[in-house]
């Protein structure tokens, strides 16, 4: 805990704070006599009327809005060089700008907003506070959500956001590398809260049948002066690492230990055995796309299904003179059209919607989409187009294939599998962004595997966890990090893990799709069949239930 600890004197910088809690947090931060808060939005008038407000009130010198979007990462960086230009030093960051919209044009926006900006300021607070770099140390603090914890099965995306940002903050913050930059990093999970994000018009979903559940489920919501209280405790208080909810008008709970035990619970099976479900699901006759299948585990599974007689599968790789080599090679031992290789970058949704109308068109459906595109690089220059891949193209692609199979609109039912990792489910400090991006893998698909879509739609959606595979994704040439020290140590991290085969993994997804009621998920380590390990994840739920409905 910090002793004595003070806003006194203090430069900080909120994101999201022209009204609801970033707002309450400006003014609850001057009234504490901060030496200046600068608080960033979009919403141009209403930042204007708060600003004159608060230099009436406080002195002009005392606060500042900077009009940024904090998905642009130039928007944000200048915001930032502005502060400390002006002030020379940065004390505290609140990350509190978010957005909830899940309709299909504003999902994407969503996870730009509430996750890859998040990132980026973390990283940007970092640098500019950490005393190893030549800053004077500081408190960055992400806010969450409690539906990061919790099943929010309407809000698939949303509550994936929200994921990733308690894992990366999480890692971030048992880095030991992080340990001489005297910057303690938090995270608060808030509960429902009286502010606009939570109104009817700002809360469309995706799926238009689940808009009156979650609007109708919404409980009780806490007053935006709770919260505001809440965050300013925990800034006060909390040690590094640690986590919070804040919800129900009530005082700021540590669950740290809990979130520390889940993670642990689930580590723990890592390589265990459980008994397998008998098969009820084979491949034949099945029109199957997967993603990211030139080489590596994609294509394995793609060997896999043709020798076990699908009727067709598509391939959707930027591997080119690969993916048509292997198309032609598979094509020459199986039939003509039994495979095909379609180029596209599953990032750009153009792309990845026209590789689903390619195959629709020929065959006038598809049975399963395994989305199995991924990159593994965390440095500055990379980690953007690793949200872009690993989580709004999964998404984007997921929302596809429901929109094709999904038997209440004339559709004939299907499977969707979602490739996530081992580093979801346990510590990975040495890669916090690619952890959080397979966090929010896992959080969206189980939602989307719940019975609120499934009972509708048929669509039976699976998550499986990889281990470590001998693979590309895994070598230190296409790996990095932001932080320098943490890059020059990736080969000797590789050195330590225990290595499966891309065939091992590959029969551990064809096993999942066989084996795995909608809403499970599976972990494929260690050259071992594939684990259901949904009870086990099922069981953290349930902790973070009763720690915020009790």
């Amino acid at each position: 805990m910090e002793d004595n600890f003070t806003f006194e004197g203090k430069v900080i910088l909120v994101t999201g704070g022209a009204t609801g809690i970033g707002a309450g947090l400006v003014r609850s931060i001057l009234s504490q006599n901060a030496r200046h808060v600068t608080f960033l939005d979009l919403a141009e008038h209403k930042s204007e009327v708060l600003e004159r407000e608060l230099k009436n009130k406080f002195g002009t010198l005392r606060v500042m809005f900077i009009k940024c979007d904090v998905s642009d990462e130039k928007q944000l960086n200048e915001a930032y060089n502005k502060v400390i230009n002006k002030f020379h030093r940065l004390d505290i960051v609140i990350n509190n700008a978010a957005i909830l919209s899940e309709e299909e044009n504003l999902y994407k926006r969503m996870v730009d907003v509430n996750f890859s900006a998040v990132i980026s300021s973390t990283l940007r607070a970092l640098a500019t506070m950490a005393v190893d770099k030549g800053g004077s140390g500081g408190v960055i603090l992400n806010v969450s959500s409690m539906m990061a914890l919790t099943p929010s099965n309407s809000l698939a995306v949303y509550s994936a956001t929200k994921a990733a940002v308690l894992q990366f903050t999480n890692s971030i913050a048992i880095n030991k590398s992080y340990s001489k930059s005297e910057v303690r990093v938090l995270s608060v999970c808030l509960g429902p809260t009286d502010t606009a994000i939570l109104h009817k018009h700002n809360s469309e979903l995706f799926d238009k049948g689940c808009t009156q559940c979650f609007t109708s489920r919404v409980p009780e919501r806490q007053r935006v002066e709770s919260a505001v209280k809440g965050i300013i405790d925990v800034i006060k208080k909390a040690e590094n690492g640690s986590t919070w909810i804040i919800a129900s008008n009530k005082p700021p709970v540590d669950i740290t230990v809990s979130v520390r035990e889940g993670l642990q619970n689930r580590c723990n099976d890592v390589g265990g055995s459980l008994s397998l479900a008998r098969m009820t699901y084979d491949l034949k006759d099945k029109v199957i796309l997967i993603t990211g299948a030139a080489t590596g585990i994609g294509s394995r599974v793609v060997r896999i299904a043709v020798a076990e007689e699908a009727k067709h599968v598509a391939i959707l790789d930027i591997a080119v003179e690969a993916g048509i080599a292997f198309q032609n090679e598979l094509n020459s031992e199986y039939g003509n059209n039994k495979v095909q290789f379609i180029k596209g970058d599953v990032s750009n949704a153009e792309e990845l919607n026209a590789a689903f109308a390619k195959v629709k068109d020929e065959f006038g459906y598809i049975d399963v989409v395994i989305n199995n595109a991924g990159i593994l690089n965390d440095n500055l220059q990379v980690y953007v187009k690793q949200i872009d891949i690993n989580v709004t193209a999964l998404v984007t692609s997921s929302l596809k294939a429901l929109e094709l199979m999904r038997k209440d609109e004339r559709g004939k039912g299907g499977v969707v599998i979602n490739v996530s990792s081992v580093a979801a489910i346990c510590g990975v400090p040495d890669t916090p962004i690619y952890s959080a991006t397979k966090a929010a893998v896992l959080k969206f698909t189980t939602a989307m595997g719940s019975d609120l879509y499934y009972t509708r739609t048929g669509v039976r959606f699976l998550t499986v966890c990889f281990g470590a595979t001998n693979t590309p994704l895994l070598s230190a040439e296409k790996m990095g990090s932001f932080d320098p020290k943490v890059e020059a140590g990736i080969v000797a991290t590789l050195k330590k893990l225990k290595w499966q085969s891309p065939e091992s993994a590959a029969r551990g997804v064809v096993d999942t799709y066989k084996k795995g009621s909608s809403g499970s998920v599976w972990l494929i380590s260690g050259d071992k069949p594939a684990v259901e390990v949904t009870d086990l994840y099922n069981k953290g739920i349930a902790l973070f239930d009763h720690l915020i409905y009790n």
